[in-house]
């Protein structure tokens, strides 16, 4: 593991975030769209569809798959990879390579309902967002590891494939910290930096 991108102390604890070298393709878990695409470098979802433009691969989504919620996927590659639902402004390195999409029965399930509500379409578009917002994360290497270690150095917790942002991370892992020094029946002794108390 790689030097840490974050580290401090906290309650006589240590907060320590690094990359996670080794994160599961979040296209592998259990989403609520589909992603297909129609690039031959890199792999940008579930699908391939070969031999499509972006007008026949809308029309089989929507004819054929019983899309109801369809956003494009754009791609920005230099120096790196990154994709997102609305267009980039560089010309040269950009470019739209697919879709993802949610059947009705994709957000009936995902999202409990019966009927395609104007609230729960823009819920399920929120979704999808998310969605690619998480894969991009992915690609560009932006998933964590956070260890908690007591003042003794044992591993208190030790958790990957986190994603969001570093900030967010950090207060899960204080959350982590506060459980453990007031968990019944400790026996262990923290040192507080000055002006902190330990909790009762």
């Amino acid at each position: 593991m790689g030097e840490a991108i974050h580290h401090e102390e906290y309650r006589g604890c240590d907060i320590t975030i690094n990359y996670d070298e080794d994160p599961m393709d979040p296209r592998g878990n259990d989403n609520m769209g589909t992603m297909v695409h129609s690039s031959i470098r890199n792999n940008f979802g579930e699908e391939y569809l070969a031999d499509m433009d972006a007008d026949e691969m809308y029309k089989e989504l929507v004819e054929n798959r019983g899309a109801v919620v369809i956003k494009p996927l754009y791609v920005y590659e230099h120096s790196g990879v990154t994709i997102r639902t609305i267009p980039f402004s560089s010309r040269w390195d950009s470019g739209m390579v697919g879709y993802i999409y949610a059947t009705r029965k994709d957000i009936q399930d995902w999202l409990v309902c019966k009927n395609m509500t104007k609230k729960i379409l823009a819920k399920a578009n929120e979704i999808l967002d998310l969605e690619v917002k998480e894969f991009d994360e992915f690609i560009k290497g932006e998933v964590y590891v956070i260890s908690v270690t007591d003042e003794y150095g044992e591993d208190i917790e030790t958790v990957g494939g986190y994603y969001g942002s570093v900030e967010d991370i950090i207060i899960d892992g204080k959350s982590t910290v506060d459980w453990f020094v007031t968990r019944p029946g400790t026996q262990i002794e923290l040192d507080f930096k000055k002006g902190e108390q330990p909790c009762q």
